[in-house]
C-alpha cells in the first residue's frame, strides 16, 4: 500500500490515497501525532505556513517538510472559468461555496465566473439555476443584494471540449470580461467534468 498525505501547520489535511486502510496505517497515526506535537510546541504566533507530506511504502512512513512561505489572504483580481458549468457539481457545490466566500468578503473586488459547457444556454437561465443552488446548498444565509452583485459577474460560454475553435472563442470572451470586470488577465480553471474530458480540455 502506498499513499501521500499533505498536512499544513493548521492541522488540516488532504490525502491522495491508494487503499482505504491508509488513514488507519499505524505509522501514519504515530507520525501524525508526533507532527502535531511539534507544531503545538510552538508558542509564538505563526506568520508563515509550513506544509508536510507523510509518505508510506509498505510499513515504513516518513514525514517530509515541503517548505514554508508567508501567508496572505489578499486575493488578486481573477476570472474563475468552470468547465462543466451546467452539471450538478457546479450547482450544488462550487457556486454555493463561491457565494459563501462572497458573504465572508473573501473574494477579490474584481472577480468574475465564466461557466463553460457544451449546451447552448442563456446567461440569465444559468444564473437562475445557480441561484437555486445557492438557496438550497450554501452554508450562509441568503442575501439578495449580495447575490445580485455576484450574479452580475457570472457569464456563460458554450463550446466543445475537443475543438480548438471553441477555445479561441473562449479566449476572446475572457479578454472582453477582463476589460469589463478589471480582472487583469488572471485566470483560474476548474474542471467539473467527467475525467474522460480532462485531456482535451487541458490540451486546448
Amino acid at each position: 500500500m502506498t499513499g501521500i498525505m499533505e498536512i499544513s501547520s493548521t492541522g488540516t489535511s488532504s490525502s491522495h490515497l491508494e487503499g482505504a486502510a491508509f488513514l488507519g496505517h499505524p505509522q501514519v497515526r504515530r507520525n501524525h501525532s508526533i507532527l502535531n506535537a511539534r507544531i503545538g510546541a510552538t508558542k509564538e504566533p505563526m506568520s508563515y505556513s509550513t506544509n508536510y507530506s507523510i509518505q508510506c511504502e509498505g510499513d515504513v512512513c516518513h514525514i517530509i517538510s515541503l517548505g514554508a512561505g508567508p501567508v496572505s489572504r489578499t486575493v488578486p483580481p481573477c476570472i474563475l472559468t468552470i468547465f462543466g458549468a451546467t452539471g450538478d457539481l457546479t450547482q450544488r457545490k462550487l457556486i454555493p461555496a463561491i457565494y459563501d466566500l462572497a458573504v465572508e468578503k473573501m473574494l477579490p473586488q474584481n472577480f468574475a465566473v465564466v461557466g463553460y459547457g457544451r449546451r447552448p444556454k442563456d446567461e440569465n437561465e444559468l444564473r437562475a439555476e445557480f441561484l437555486e443552488g445557492v438557496k438550497n446548498f450554501a452554508r450562509l444565509p441568503f442575501d439578495q443584494t449580495l447575490w445580485d452583485d455576484l450574479s452580475s459577474r457570472i457569464f456563460y460560454q458554450a463550446g466543445a471540449y475537443d475543438k480548438s475553435e471553441s477555445f479561441d472563442l473562449l479566449r476572446v470572451r475572457l479578454a472582453e470580461i477582463d476589460e469589463k470586470c478589471g480582472t487583469q488577465a488572471n485566470r483560474i480553471y476548474y474542471l467539473a467534468t467527467p475525467p474522460g474530458e480532462f485531456a482535451p480540455i487541458i490540451e486546448n
